[in-house]
């Protein structure tokens, strides 16, 4: 069942994490903001 996605969060981090993020994002062909909400459910 899709969930309803009608919340914005805001984060401050470095650049460095920012990259990290963004590097294990295309490793697996997921936007920044799906990667964040799958470790955060891991």
């Amino acid at each position: 069942m899709p969930r309803n996605k009608c919340e914005t969060l805001s984060i401050r981090t470095t650049g460095e994490i920012k990259e990290l993020i963004r590097q294990a994002a295309d490793r697996e062909h997921r936007s920044v903001a799906s990667m964040i909400e799958i470790l955060i459910l891991d």
